[in-house]
């Protein structure tokens, strides 16, 4: 079960860094209870997942931060509950070992609904906001915090056309989408009030990681004028690396040339300047630059405290 779980997370190429969060915390949740109910010691279990878990998407921090906050999490959730002479102590472990998993979604669902209500003054006035690819956050932010009449143009996002799904959600959701090609954004931001991306992780140095294709977008924004808006929360921090050393996925180059797959390059990720970004859309509300250095602090010592290295 674990090493499938693993695999699903390693190869997912359709759902963005805030789901598979989600599935790395419900690995460890099962995984732990699991062990628990084995009468195996779910902590320690627990903790060499979560080392596993944060190497496992080098692009995508909060896999690595979601679940250092679970390894550092679960030794506080078992105190009282691991007695070897606790009536009925395996059982007792292992639903506190789902229950710490609980709060910790919980906790991720507040930090986007917060997201969301830090981005609506700021979006309320934009009636053409430019997108690309798709991220769960950014699609709740133009779901529910722009303004009713805007429209909302997304970048189709090749290879994996991941621009023309979030069109499609939130058309279902009642807003008014154009999808263009990547080639077409600077003319849809030459017409637009703003650009927001999402974010695979924010570097020691403020830099944004996200889909490729964000950097010429946060290029062409800086030409126009336009504002760059980068929807993240927290625990989308990596305190290890910067611009110079951050880890970029690259994929098969057939997803972008079936035919001649060795004549491709097929890089996911590219990282933004922090001097390209107007504001963090974050749980603690819109911060700009330096304001987020607080939460670097944070993320790294919730790092230090679940064992991993920053």
């Amino acid at each position: 079960m674990v090493e499938a779980a693993l695999a699903r997370i390693r190869d997912d190429r359709d759902r963005g860094a805030a789901e598979l969060a989600d599935d790395a915390l419900d690995l460890l949740a099962e995984a732990a209870a699991g062990a628990a109910e084995r009468g195996d010691d779910p902590t320690a279990l627990a903790r060499e997942l979560v080392r596993r878990i944060a190497v496992l998407r080098p692009s995508m921090a909060p896999l690595a931060n979601w679940a250092a906050a679970y390894g550092a999490g679960i030794g506080p959730a078992l105190d009282g509950a691991n007695a070897p002479d606790a009536p009925g102590a395996p059982d007792a472990m292992a639903r506190a070992c789902r229950a710490l998993g609980d709060r910790l979604r919980a906790r991720k669902r507040r930090f986007a609904d917060a997201i969301v209500e830090a981005a609506r003054p700021v979006l309320a006035e934009a009636r053409e906001i430019v997108t690309l690819s798709r991220s769960s956050t950014v699609e709740a932010v133009l779901a529910r915090a722009s303004a009713p009449d805007a429209r909302i143009t997304a970048c189709e996002s090749r290879p994996r056309l991941e621009g023309r799904r979030l069109c499609a959600a939130l058309e279902a959701a009642g807003r008014r989408v154009r999808c263009v090609t990547d080639a077409q954004m600077a003319v849809a931001l030459a017409e637009a009030d703003a650009a927001v991306i999402g974010a695979d992780a924010i570097l020691r140095d403020r830099a944004v990681v996200n889909k490729v294709g964000s950097l010429a977008l946060a290029l062409c924004a800086a030409h126009f004028g336009k504002p760059l808006h980068v929807v993240a929360d927290s625990f989308k921090i990596d305190p290890a690396h910067g611009r110079d050393d951050a880890v970029f996925e690259a994929m098969d180059g057939g997803e972008v040339w079936p035919e001649r797959p060795e004549i491709c390059a097929n890089v996911y990720f590219e990282a933004v300047p922090a001097d390209l970004v107007a504001l963090y859309l974050t749980e603690d509300g819109a911060r700009r630059g330096a304001e987020i250095d607080t939460a670097v602090k944070m993320i790294a010592n919730l790092r230090v405290s679940a064992k991993l290295a920053t």
